[in-house]
């Protein structure tokens, strides 16, 4: 059985080769990584980071909102949390 950090690893693996041209089926694999996790309210940091990246691919802009929300509470400076979230805003044209 992996912890959490050997699975926010590896999903961050899937992650920065996803975003490569041919590579975009590797959002789904770190999604099916990450979700076990997710689903039992895991709030390790890495985790809900890598997932608010998965969704925000996916364009499930409202569930990485959510979870970015819930990486804030942990940590209001929370540096990578406020990038996506401005990125959120970004892509939706609210900024």
């Amino acid at each position: 059985v992996m912890n959490a950090d050997s699975i926010s690893q590896l999903a961050n693996d899937y992650l920065s080769k996803a975003s490569q041209p041919g590579y975009s089926h590797l959002y789904g694999i770190a999604e099916a990584v990450l979700k076990p996790q997710v689903e039992s309210g895991s709030n390790h940091l890495p985790i809900l980071l890598a997932w608010a990246q998965v969704q925000q691919h996916q364009h499930r802009f409202s569930l990485a909102q959510q979870t970015l929300s819930l990486i804030l509470q942990q940590d209001a400076a929370q540096p990578t949390a406020l990038l996506l979230k401005a990125r959120l805003h970004l892509i939706q044209g609210e900024l």
